[in-house]
């Protein structure tokens, strides 16, 4: 910063110079004015002379103060500002590490210190005291002896920091002193957290290295009522040094205490170490088939450093951790061991990048599905977009903090795991579906074979019926029955619902219906003499499955039938309607009757009995019977299709045969409904009779 910018000096310039040549002039004139005998001309200054210019150098004096006041509370301001915005971006990565615990325990159950278990667990190690991988420091800068900051203390918590690095990790508490009291921050005289925070995170990184952060992990946690500073260091793979004031040395745990290292210890420590860790990355090795695929992850990056520090991350999780240095060795690997989760870099030079390694990833059927994370120090928005839509599921900035990464990568597993059970949950659901399918086709095809194949011959009559589901399987029945001595039966029921509890209850009756011996049977009885068999009449028959067909108390399940017996020597029809419409009848002259339905459905009453109706017949003339769906079909509009009309549709049908009628009032009710997928069943049987018949 300039120094005219800092204190003014152009403001100084600009307001003393005007205002003191103002100031001057004003004086002469003044003086002119007021002692005009006493202007002389001559070489000596006249006696009022200084008094202008002492006018002139007050003004200068006063000018510059004014501006070095004006500018000093510009400068303050710019500070306030400036710690406003550090607090702000404090700020913010607190929120965003609160986020990542946050996700971190959704996804693992674990707990992150800073609430009541984890400060517990922290008093319980204070009271255990220090060891090699725990130690307490009292303040972060304040010296308690002298009362004043000192590097000595900065000095003395950032090697145990190295130390820790340096050896198996560790945990430092800062704000608590040797004999397990709690001091807190307070001690350190920070006016606030924030302020503590900045200055620590600023002696990590100039005193151990930027680099070095995705090892350390600090922040405040809450203690005996106040807060302490805690870090917790993970070992790093390469050495690392304490640099101050020039110099760097290099520390190791030894005990609960932290040495200094000479140059020449430091190099055999060194080697002994990389020596120890030389398998920390596992060369090409035969993929594990005892390991799920759910415990498997694919980290790629050219950069074996960077492979080492995501490695040591993920290590001890119950992971697989497969290693690929190139896109293409990638491609092989995840084609192979079809992992769970990809972590991929984007920057692998001279090979295929990460976009193009995602990209193939996501054309492969086999590995479309495995999720990718990007992890690259291109933190452009264009360069996310770009991840993004080649398919990745996130993206981590370098560098990375372990808690992000080991929350991420949680998170995304604990999704692809409830998307494979998902998946698999969808194929079982999907065979189970097609097993159904297959047995409701079966149950349908069961279904359609009650119905009747070839029609009796029973003397001069015609029969046809129409049979017009609207589900696969359906609660409608009918049935034409040859009953013997010139005489046939006919039924229609209709079971309340659809599906297959409606299926299966109409099957159960039809079974009953068409069951011809007598000791079994409904529709036949034996003689008194018991050596032939009788016509049971159609109220019998009602009240029979009125009893063996009690309202299901559970489903609410009844239904509802007509059942009738064509005597064709008597030229009559007599029927039982339980609730049934009752039957429509078309004389040969066109006359169109619709007789009575009396009766309760079957099984709404155990004692109900039914009332039997009969209808003499003549020559040509045709009976209907039929269930509610034939009229209560609707159009587009609502409309219901109606008695009426049925009436009239079959009616229409009078010159032509009565199977052409059936075909007319179908073509009729597909054109009304728009649509051959009907509301309910439709199902007619009818019957004629011909002129042989008299």
């Amino acid at each position: 910063m300039r120094l005219e910018t800092a204190y003014g000096w152009g403001n100084l310039t600009r307001m003393a110079v005007h205002t003191s040549v103002g100031f001057i002039v004003a004086s002469v004139g003044l003086i002119c004015f007021v002692w005009q005998k006493d202007l002389l001309v001559g070489p000596r200054l006249p006696r009022w002379m200084p008094v202008p210019l002492f006018v002139a150098v007050l003004t200068l004096t006063l000018c510059l103060w004014q501006a070095l006041a004006a500018e000093g509370a510009r400068m303050h301001q710019r500070y306030e500002n400036l710690l406003a915005r550090v607090r702000g971006h404090l700020r913010n990565y607190r929120r965003q590490k609160e986020l990542v615990d946050r996700n971190r325990e959704l996804a693992t159950g674990a707990r992150e210190p800073g609430d009541d278990t984890a400060s517990d667990h922290l008093a319980a190690m204070i009271r255990a005291g220090e060891s090699d991988r725990f130690e307490l420091k009292s303040t972060l800068r304040w010296n308690l002896k002298a009362d004043r900051p000192g590097k000595e203390i900065e000095n003395a918590w950032l090697k145990t920091v190295v130390a820790f690095l340096n050896t198996d990790g560790g945990m430092l508490v800062v704000g608590v002193d040797d004999g397990g009291k709690t001091l807190g921050i307070e001690a350190d005289r920070f006016k606030d957290g924030d302020r503590y925070l900045l200055h620590a995170n600023s002696l990590i990184r100039d005193a151990i290295g930027a680099e070095l952060t995705p090892f350390i992990d600090f922040g405040l946690r809450p203690l005996d009522g106040k807060e302490v500073f805690v870090v917790r260091c993970r070992p790093s793979p390469e050495p690392v040094f304490l640099k101050r004031d020039g110099e760097e040395e290099f520390y190791v745990r030894i005990g609960p205490g932290s040495r200094k290292l000479r140059a020449s210890e430091i190099l055999s420590y060194v080697q002994s170490r990389q020596t120890a860790s030389a398998d920390v990355l596992p060369q090409a090795r035969p993929i594990s088939r005892d390991v799920p695929t759910d415990e498997r992850i694919l980290l790629v990056d050219d950069n074996t450093q960077n492979l080492k520090v995501l490695y040591r991350t993920l290590d001890g999780r119950g992971h697989e951790l497969l290693v690929a240095r190139s896109g293409e060795e990638a491609l092989k690997t995840a084609a192979h061991a079809l992992p769970s989760l990809v972590l991929l870099d984007i920057m692998m030079p001279p090979g295929i990048d990460g976009y193009e390694t995602c990209r193939r990833l996501k054309d492969e059927q086999a590995t479309r599905d495995i999720p990718v994370i990007f992890m690259s120090a291109l933190d452009e928005t264009r360069d996310k977009v770009r991840g993004f839509d080649l398919g990745a599921v996130d993206y981590i900035i370098k560098p990375f903090q372990a808690d992000e990464v080991i929350a991420r990568v949680d998170t995304h597993l604990t999704i692809q795991s409830l998307q494979r059970d998902l998946r698999k949950r969808n194929d079982d659901l999907s065979s189970a579906n097609a097993r159904m399918t297959k047995d409701l086709r079966a149950a349908a095809q069961l279904q359609q074979s009650l119905l009747p194949d070839t029609l009796p011959d029973v003397g001069p009559a015609r029969f046809e019926w129409l049979y017009l589901p609207c589900d696969e399987l359906a609660g409608d029945a009918l049935g034409v029955i040859e009953l013997g001595e010139r005489q046939a039966g006919l039924f229609v029921l209709d079971v309340t619902g659809h599906g297959v509890p409606a299926a299966l209850l109409s099957v159960s009756i039809t079974h009953h219906l068409l069951q011809r011996d007598p000791d079994h049977s409904i529709i036949f009885r034996r003689t008194a003499s018991g050596d032939r068999r009788s016509i049971t009449t159609p109220s019998q028959v009602a009240a029979q499955l009125n009893r063996l067909f009690p309202m299901d108390q559970a489903t609410g399940q009844f239904f509802t039938m007509i059942y009738a017996v064509l005597d064709m020597a008597a030229h009559r029809i007599r029927y039982a309607a339980a609730g049934h419409p009752g039957p429509l009848v078309i004389r040969s002259d066109g006359a169109i009757e619709l007789h009575d339905s009396t009766g309760l459905p079957i099984g709404i009453d155990g004692t109900a009995t039914f009332e039997e109706h009969t209808i003499d017949l003549d020559a040509g003339d045709r009976v209907f019977l039929y269930s509610d769906g034939t009229f209560e079909e609707m159009n587009e509009q609502g409309k219901l299709f109606g008695r009426e009309r049925l009436k009239s549709t079959l009616a229409a049908g009078g010159g032509a045969s009565v199977a052409d009628a059936l075909s007319a009032f179908r073509r009729t009710i597909e054109d009304w409904s728009g649509s051959t997928n009907f509301h309910d069943d439709i199902s007619i049987v009818a019957a004629e009779l011909i002129a042989a018949a008299l």
